[in-house]
């Protein structure tokens, strides 16, 4: 079982971080989002943000209000002042398109771009999903270069996170982009065996998520029908935030079988 799982996580790692990207020069121009707890940065969703990506804006508002004290507004458009955009390639502006890379090939790709203002524009962030998965890994990553730290999902230790506690938060400018070579990339954890525990398994795919995983290995038990089961993880609240972060569900009710079930019990049924 940990073997299987050192083996999923090495296959995230190697390659998510499989970028069509190359490292800022040393001279790159800084770009502030916060100095001294202050930021009149927005988070701009432009419309239509699914739920997945309203829950990166809300994770990506939530962290950085962790670290520098600065709760930045989530609106639909900004007027004048610097943005962290994201959303959708397609559904971002022609200006913020622009400023991106070309698309990293292969899966739930994502691509980002810093960029400092000058006298006619402010600053910007944009990140980009090639799908709303890839907007909540592109918050993720950025997160994560500001200073965030989160526990492998395949660990037996209990979950764990940093957050860094900054009064200036700042980035290089520069742009990047990643895909994974994988469309499937199932995490498999024991919480998600027969006989789960709602809270940690909410844990292990949050982690999960965090770790660009983009589906949850669930093994059904194999004495009770799996609709009754799959009804029973949508009564608990699993399948909505499952929803949210637009995760997949592979369910084995036996050896050598393997389903992606729906979000939702009354879908496909």
């Amino acid at each position: 079982m940990r073997a299987l799982a050192a083996i999923c996580l090495s296959t995230v790692l190697t390659g998510l971080i499989n970028p069509a990207w190359a490292a800022e020069p040393a001279s790159s121009p800084i770009v502030r989002l916060t100095q001294d707890h202050v930021s009149d940065w927005r988070i701009i969703c432009p419309p239509p943000a699914s739920p997945a990506i309203n829950w990166a804006a809300s994770e990506l508002q939530r962290y950085l209000r962790q670290m520098s004290g600065c709760r930045l507004p989530i609106a639909s458009r900004t007027r004048g002042k610097p943005a962290l955009a994201i959303g959708i390639r397609p559904e971002l502006s022609p200006d913020y398109r622009a400023a991106l890379p070309p698309c990293a090939k292969g899966y739930d790709g994502y691509a980002v771009a810093v960029v400092p203002g000058t006298r006619k524009t402010p600053a910007c962030i944009v990140i980009a999903g090639d799908n709303s998965r890839g907007v909540i890994y592109g918050v993720y990553d950025l997160l994560k270069r500001l200073g965030c730290r989160w526990s492998d999902p395949t660990q037996e230790a209990a979950p764990s996170e940093t957050v860094p506690q900054r009064a200036t938060l700042s980035l290089p400018a520069g742009s990047w982009a990643v895909a994974s070579p994988d469309a499937y990339r199932i995490c498999k954890r024991s919480e998600w065996f027969s006989g789960m525990r709602t809270a940690s398994a909410l844990q292990q795919f949050d982690r999960a998520m965090k770790a660009r995983y983009n589906g949850i290995g669930w093994q059904a038990d194999t004495r009770t029908p799996i609709e009754t089961q799959y009804q029973q993880l949508a009564d608990s609240g699993l399948l909505a935030e499952l929803a949210r972060r637009d995760l997949l569900v592979e369910a084995n009710s036996s050896p050598g079988t393997a389903t992606n079930l729906p979000a939702s019990p009354s879908e496909g049924h």
